[in-house]
């Protein structure tokens, strides 16, 4: 049971809406930067001025699946301190430029001096040696730059390369290995490699004295898929399955590929771009 829940909390990590949600984006040096996707530094002004926020004037505003909270910020990194942009709000009408007048009130610029925190931007090229094609978050870059901010103004500033960068994740990765979490997700990618292994099909195909439905072309595609994983499931509850997975799990190459490929969960999960745990922050910011 638990790791059917491991498989649903990833499944949930990747659709936290119905639809990929459109992030809010950086503007540093002449360059646009995507945010993370599910932190939105202007929630909390939306909260604190209702009054200033046009999407509480629902007859101008189309609210999408891809884009639940109706807008687009644009963060501007500008004299060592961070500015709201730009705002581009999903719009029904040509409302944009009223919008944008009734959300900064009688501002002409919106300081972001309620947040604190840490934002880490890709400022450099795309490397080669990326995992993209499964988990795009886990795009790795040449260059980063890194921005402690307190109440909206640049305290500090770094730019590293990514192996340092890569230093730093370790230095988080590490307490994380001590998680259950950790643990678990760990068991599940053995016991996804070990399903996948020649041993788990050997020792299935001696095992199954049944006629393979799923070797018939004469039945039904799903009939075969049914069948099989069905067959699958009852070879998990055997001793002999139970056997070659311990086996499995004691082999080195096994074990390194599982820790790798948690290495890169916890990259594409908790890698932001954005933080705010002043724990978290100290390995990336020492």
């Amino acid at each position: 049971m638990r790791i059917f829940l491991i498989v649903i909390s990833t499944l949930f990590v990747f659709s936290a809406h119905a639809t990929l949600q459109t992030p809010d984006l950086f503007y540093y040096k002449g360059r646009v930067y995507d945010s993370d996707r599910d932190v939105y530094l202007l929630e909390k002004y939306l909260e604190a001025y209702p009054e200033r926020n046009p999407l509480n004037m629902g007859r101008y505003f189309n609210i999408s699946t891809s884009l639940s909270r109706g807008y687009v910020a644009t963060y501007e990194f500008k004299d060592d301190q961070l500015f709201l942009k730009d705002v581009d709000f999903r719009k029904i009408q040509d409302t944009t430029v009223k919008a944008k007048k009734i959300l900064y009130g009688p501002l002409k610029e919106i300081k972001i001096s309620w947040f604190s925190g840490l934002v880490i931007l890709p400022t450099g090229t795309v490397l080669d040696n990326t995992d993209y094609d499964n988990y795009p978050e886990s795009m790795v870059y040449d260059k980063y730059t890194l921005f402690l901010v307190e109440q909206g103004n640049v305290t500090k500033q770094q730019e590293i390369n990514y192996e340092q960068f890569n230093i730093r994740i370790e230095k988080h990765f590490e307490p994380y290995k001590q998680t259950e979490d950790y643990e678990e997700f760990y068991e599940y990618e053995l016991i996804k490699s070990y399903a996948k292994s020649e041993d788990h099909k050997k020792r299935f195909e001696l095992w199954n004295d049944e006629e393979p439905v799923w070797n018939d072309p004469t039945v039904d595609v799903y009939v075969q898929y049914k069948a099989k994983q069905k067959r699958n499931k009852e070879f998990r509850d055997t001793e002999e399955y139970k056997d070659g997975l311990e086996e499995w799990k004691e082999m080195p190459g096994a074990t390194a590929d599982a820790q790798k490929e948690v290495r890169v969960l916890f990259q594409v999960f908790h890698v932001r771009t954005i933080f705010t745990d002043p724990e978290v922050i100290t390995y990336y910011m020492p």
